[in-house]
C-alpha cells in the first residue's frame, strides 16, 4: 500500500473516532433559500488548510499547478481529515465535517471579504445522529443522506429538516453495515454505500431506505484480489457504471449493472491503475457534463480522464492534471452547477 505522508494515516483516523460537539440547544428561525448561485467550477475541501476551495472552469482545462480561485474559510467547523462536499438543488452548498461531527450548509454570498464564510445551516449531532461523516449524497427528494462512519449508521434528513439550524433527530437511520464510507445513488435511486475497513461495496434497495432498523444489504460487492482495497469515493456516469475509488492499491474500477444484481466478488470491468503522475491516492469522484470522469487524489492531485480513456484497463494516463498548491488531505468533490444526465452522485 503506497500511501504518501499526507495520508499515511488515512485508516487510522477513520479507525479511531472524533471528539463529538455538545447537543445544539437553541431553535433559530428558518431561513430562505439563496437567490444566486456559487461561482461555476469544481469544489472541494482542503484538510490540510482547512478550507472550501474552488478551481474555476478555466484553470481545468491544461495542466499545472493552481492557486484555488476560491479560498473559504469558516469558524463554524474544524474542517480537519476528510470533509465531504455536495450542492442542493436550491444551489446550498453542504459540508460534512468529519473530526466535530456536524453539517453545515453555506449560501452563495455568505462569503465576506477576508474569505471568511458563515453558513445558512449548522446540523449538529444528537444521541450518534451524525458520527465521523466521511459521505454525503442527496436523494430525488432532496433529502440527505449521511454515511457515519464512527458509530455505524447512515442516516436520512429530510427536506424539511435541512430548513434551519439545530440538532433534528434523523428521519430515517439504517444500522447494519461496519463502517459506511461512500455514498452515491445509481439511475433507479438505489444506495451504494462503500466500507473503507471491510473491503466492501453495497446496495440499499428504494423500500429500505422508506424506514429505520438494522437492515442487510440487499446486494454486497466483496473484493477478489486488489478490486476493492480501502473502496472511498463512489460515482456512477451516464450509462449507470458505477466507480469506485481505491485507496489503498491506489486505483480506481468499474462495476457495470449486470455485476451489481446480486452479491459476490465480481472482476471490475475496468481498472485503472496508478503511474508516477496519476490518481496519488484517489478518493473523491465526480463526472462532468462531457462524461468526463474527475479524480482527486488525497494528495491534492485532480486527474482528468476523457470517456474513451476509460472504456479499457490499463496505466491511467490523464487528459490533464491539475496541483492543488499547498493542499492536501483532500476526500470529496463536487461540480456547480450540477451536471445533467447522471445518477443522482
Amino acid at each position: 500500500m503506497r500511501f504518501s505522508s499526507a495520508l499515511s494515516g488515512l485508516i487510522v483516523l477513520l479507525a479511531t473516532g472524533c471528539n463529538y460537539s455538545s447537543d445544539y440547544t437553541t431553535s433559530p428561525p428558518v431561513v430562505s433559500p439563496p437567490t444566486d448561485k456559487f461561482a461555476e467550477g469544481l469544489w472541494t475541501v482542503s484538510g490540510g488548510t482547512r478550507e472550501i476551495a474552488r478551481l474555476a472552469v478555466a484553470q481545468l482545462q491544461t495542466d499545472g499547478t493552481r492557486t484555488p480561485a476560491t479560498r473559504l474559510s469558516t469558524s463554524a467547523a474544524t474542517l480537519l481529515t476528510l470533509n465531504s462536499i455536495a450542492f442542493d438543488d436550491s444551489g446550498v452548498m453542504w459540508v460534512a465535517s468529519e473530526d466535530d461531527s456536524r453539517l453545515i450548509g453555506f449560501a452563495p454570498g455568505s462569503d465576506g471579504a477576508a474569505g471568511v464564510i458563515t453558513p445558512l445551516i449548522t446540523i449538529q449531532p444528537v444521541s450518534g445522529s451524525i458520527a465521523g461523516p466521511t459521505g454525503i449524497a442527496f436523494d430525488t427528494d432532496g433529502s440527505l443522506w449521511v454515511a457515519n462512519f464512527a458509530n455505524g449508521t447512515i442516516v436520512r434528513f429530510d427536506k424539511s429538516q435541512l430548513s434551519k439550524s439545530g440538532a433534528p433527530v434523523p428521519s430515517v437511520t439504517i444500522t447494519g453495515i461496519d463502517h459506511p464510507t461512500g455514498l452515491a445513488f445509481d439511475a433507479l435511486a438505489t444506495l451504494w454505500v462503500t466500507d473503507l475497513r471491510a473491503n466492501t461495496v453495497s446496495r440499499y434497495l428504494r423500500a429500505q431506505l422508506a424506514t429505520s432498523g438494522e437492515k442487510p444489504p440487499a446486494v454486497v460487492l466483496s473484493a477478489t484480489s486488489n478490486s476493492l482495497v480501502n473502496p472511498s469515493g463512489i460515482a456512477f456516469d451516464s450509462f449507470n457504471n458505477m466507480w469506485i475509488a481505491n485507496t489503498g492499491a491506489e486505483s480506481v474500477v468499474e462495476f457495470r449493472p449486470p455485476q451489481r444484481t446480486t452479491s459476490g466478488s465480481p472482476d471490475p470491468v475496468v481498472t485503472l491503475h496508478p503511474t508516477e503522475t496519476s490518481l496519488g491516492v484517489p478518493a473523491g469522484l465526480a463526472f462532468d457534463d462531457e462524461g468526463s470522469l474527475w479524480i482527486m487524489g488525497g494528495q491534492g492531485t485532480l486527474s482528468k480522464f476523457t470517456v474513451g480513456s476509460i472504456a479499457g484497463s490499463g496505466n491511467a494516463e490523464p487528459l490533464l492534471q491539475v496541483k492543488l498548491e499547498n493542499n492536501s488531505l483532500l476526500w470529496s468533490i463536487a461540480f456547480w452547477p450540477k451536471p445533467s444526465g447522471f445518477p443522482l452522485n
